[in-house]
């Protein structure tokens, strides 16, 4: 079953002949420039669409790969906040059990300020 499909789905060259001739037949010698112009802006037309498409969705790619690379970077930079702000909470820490925090810092400088008054 398949065989005979295949078989009989392909045309040679005496099949192209008789169609081309009840084409010509059918739309006449005057017809057929006109029936191909119009297939042939058809065809342009159809390629214009599909590469404006193409263009559209590779804008989105760049878009969203602009996006997820600022967002990346957005990422990196609040870790690297994130870092500063437990290494000055770490010195912070390590002040006050010295007892060189920033508290002991400012009630020293009001010692110093009562003491020249």
């Amino acid at each position: 079953m398949i065989n005979e499909i295949i078989v009989l789905g392909i045309l040679g060259g005496p099949e192209l002949i008789v169609i081309a001739f009840i084409i010509l037949i059918l739309f006449g010698g005057k017809r057929i420039p006109e029936l191909m112009r119009g297939l042939g802006k058809g065809i342009k037309e159809f390629k214009d669409v599909t590469n404006s498409t193409k263009e559209t969705i590779m804008k989105e790619i760049n878009d969203n790969e602009v996006v997820s690379s600022v967002k990346e970077t957005k990422k990196s930079i609040m870790k690297e906040i994130d870092d500063n702000e437990i290494v000055s909470a770490v010195k912070e820490t390590k002040g006050t059990i010295t007892g060189k925090s920033s508290f002991s810092k400012a009630k020293a400088s009001d010692k110093q300020s009562k003491t020249k008054k």
